[in-house]
């Protein structure tokens, strides 16, 4: 999964975002803690999205069965309306992700804003919104405003091109962010071992309540950092358990819950040592802290009848904005070409000839490039594949 989804929308802002060391995997599915980390950081520079999906494990249990079940209902439905709430208590920070979600799947409408709270100076905010035409990227976190547009229309229609399959469609109309929910589930799916299932009841609803664990520990770490022992428990600063409320009737996941393990004991001991590495002074008791994602969906209305003015967005008259259309479609049509001359190569292979000249390019990897994007109003509403 690309690195943006808690709540499944490929924000393609928070593509490539900093990220703590050892949460890792946790940000790679969790696209509003990603929105801390932008805040709480130096912005990294946008990088594309792979074109190279990752693959779901097959159901192991009935735990498993009952999220790709989910993630079908939520894919089928027509549109949707929530907000949500995410609170989250992380590396001694406590703060607070407010959103709101609208989708008309028909349409091609999309409405995603997220407002980040809690975290003094670095307060900010977050909108994706597509009218059916173009889709638009604004983000406002630490210093200027950044806008970037996308006319659909065109990507679509390069989409529809016989050498893709359905396959390869979804995952880049994903990746663009015409997604929601059942991302976060996919996501889930492919990074968390599911293993038990039991009813219950949440907001009044019957729900199932999942839970699980990490599949691994790969990716929990970043870059040049220590591997996590295999046979040791998570610091209690990464999330160890994840439960899912997931709707018994309409599979939506109202309540998503990561937790750090609690330790046995409340304190650890912390030592301080001179320049001579001696100890210095003596040691003080300090509170171990666990690390806890909630993120909550309400107010979730199911195929409403959403209107147009809801999904309005227009950047001021001085804003530089990046239109990232031209190069979304160079890269789907180097895509295409490389199809192209895969089959090419296939066919010759059939006959028994020689693979055509050029056959090495097949063995690269291809992304389709996102530009980087570029004073607020913001309107609110009103309600790699590899180929061989």
């Amino acid at each position: 999964m690309t690195p943006s989804d808690m709540i499944g929308f490929s924000l393609r802002t928070l593509k490539k975002i900093p990220y703590i060391p050892t949460m890792l995997k946790f940000y790679q599915f969790c696209a509003i803690a990603a929105t801390l980390l932008i805040a709480t950081a130096a912005p990294a520079q946008n990088a594309p999205p792979s074109l190279v999906p990752e693959a779901i494990p097959p159901a192991a249990n009935d735990a498993d069965k009952a999220v790709d079940e989910a993630v079908s209902k939520i894919a089928r439905l027509k549109s949707a309306a929530a907000d949500l709430v995410q609170t989250v208590e992380m590396l001694g920070q406590k703060f607070q992700i407010k959103g709101r979600y609208l989708r008309d799947a028909k349409a091609r409408r999309i409405y995603l804003r997220l407002d980040v709270s809690g975290l003094p100076g670095a307060e900010g905010t977050v909108v994706q919104v597509c009218d059916g035409d173009t889709l638009w990227d604004y983000q406002r976190i630490l210093g200027s405003p950044m806008y970037r547009k996308l006319k659909i229309g065109p990507v679509f229609e390069k989409l529809n091109a016989p050498e893709f399959d359905d396959a390869f469609r979804d995952q880049i109309i994903s990746q663009l962010g015409f997604s929601g929910p059942e991302e976060l589930l996919r996501g889930l799916r492919r990074t968390v071992r599911f293993t038990r299932k039991e009813p219950g009841e949440l907001q009044g609803k019957k729900v199932w309540v999942i839970r699980g664990d990490w599949r691994d520990r790969e990716g929990l770490v970043g870059p040049n950092q220590q591997p996590l022992p295999l046979n040791t428990p998570l610091p209690a600063y990464v999330p160890s358990f994840i439960t899912l409320w997931l709707g018994q009737e309409d599979g939506w996941p109202y309540q998503v819950k990561l937790e750090g393990k609690k330790p046995s004991v409340l304190y650890e001991e912390v030592k301080r040592y001179g320049p001579d590495g001696r100890l210095a002074g003596a040691a003080r008791k300090q509170k171990i802290q666990v690390t806890t994602i909630d993120l909550t969906y309400n107010n979730v209305v199911l195929n409403p009848a959403l209107k147009i003015d809801e999904f309005v967005f227009q950047a001021p008259p001085e804003a530089r904005v990046e239109d990232s259309t031209t190069a979304i479609l160079s890269g789907l049509e180097q895509q295409i070409q490389l199809k192209v001359a895969q089959k090419k190569q296939e066919a010759a292979r059939t006959i028994g000839g020689a693979a055509p000249e050029g056959d090495d390019v097949l063995k690269k990897s291809l992304d389709v490039p996102i530009p980087k994007s570029a004073d607020d109003p913001v309107k609110e509403p009103k309600a790699k594949p590899t180929e061989e």
